[in-house]
């Protein structure tokens, strides 16, 4: 069984918080909102940067071989996500073209009886996309933004970008000393089934591409043992946050209205794009209530934060 003792987290000393934003983060913000407004556009032939989206299967010695098949895979040429040389390969492809890829795998490659191997991919070109990206200046600015001009949006990514940068230095700061003051024993039961669903989430991202997650990790270079070891981390650090702010709400009497649940649905619909009663209509009761346990723990953790002091 989970134990948590809580310590001393009313008023915990944390680090007064003193933030820049640098001209390169804004200029890096105002490019990547630029990016956002830009338009997947069908092209002719494939060149670095551009997403092909391609079915493939690896033969080793003329004979498939386990996690060398993906099906409706978007690849982005250049970013490095398949086995060196893969990508290069598809550079000048177009829309329908079958092409083969020959690959030698890294001589340290976790698969033994592909390491060092010569490999041939029988790749199908489904169709190649481009971002088309506006340019950046007033035009830009006032088209997906609602300011005039390019110098009104920089000033206004400044203050909100400063703005961000202090609650989450606060935020961790503030995470960091109650993780430090509290102690918490996790069932190791409950830290296997949350690392396992972090995976399963993984391997659920990967079927939407047609793969499997060992297929993926084949191809990325991975290994599973690498992957469970990453999540189980991130899935205890979850739990023990999520323990102690559990005990910091009911110590300080901190519950979800219904008002906040109703506008975290609200929320959902938004997101979705689905009206709010076929929201409703598909959230079961536990969903309802993971929504409430949600917004209870982050409400207790505004409280550990409103309290902090800093020196």
């Amino acid at each position: 069984m989970t134990q948590v003792k809580l310590g001393e987290y009313k008023g915990m000393e944390i680090p007064k918080i003193i933030v820049e934003v640098s001209a390169e983060e804004i200029t890096a913000e105002l490019e990547r909102a630029r990016q956002m407004a830009a338009e997947m556009i069908e092209v002719e032939q494939a060149a670095d940067g551009d997403t092909v989206t391609i079915d493939f299967e690896g033969f080793l010695d003329g004979v498939s071989f386990e996690g060398g098949k993906g099906e409706s895979y978007p690849l982005t040429l250049g970013s490095g996500s398949f086995i060196p040389g893969f990508e290069e390969q598809l550079i000048d492809a177009k829309k329908g073209d079958d092409v083969e890829v020959v690959v030698t795998f890294p001589e340290n490659y976790q698969a033994e009886e592909l390491a060092g191997k010569e490999t041939v991919f029988k790749v199908k070109v489904h169709n190649v996309t481009r971002q088309e990206v506006p340019e950046m200046g007033d035009g830009f600015v006032s088209k997906v933004t609602p300011f005039s001009t390019l110098d009104e949006f920089r000033a206004a990514v400044e203050k909100e970008m400063t703005r961000q940068k202090m609650r989450q230095e606060k935020q961790e700061a503030a995470k960091k000393q109650l993780m430090a003051a509290c102690e918490v024993i996790l069932e190791a039961e409950e830290l296997e089934k949350v690392t396992e669903e972090f995976v399963d989430n993984m391997r659920q991202q990967m079927q939407a591409y047609g793969m499997t997650l060992e297929d993926y990790l084949q191809m990325a270079g991975s290994s599973m043992e690498t992957v469970r070891a990453e999540n189980k981390i991130k899935a205890e650090e979850m739990l023990k946050c999520a323990k102690i702010l559990e005990e910091i709400a009911k110590e300080e009497n901190i519950e979800a209205t219904e008002a906040e649940i109703k506008r975290e649905i609200e929320g959902l619909a938004r997101q979705y794009q689905m009206p709010l009663e076929q929201i409703e209509g598909m959230l079961r009761p536990e969903d309802k209530a993971n929504i409430a346990v949600d917004i209870k723990l982050g409400k207790a953790f505004e409280y550990v934060m409103d309290s902090c002091v800093e020196v």
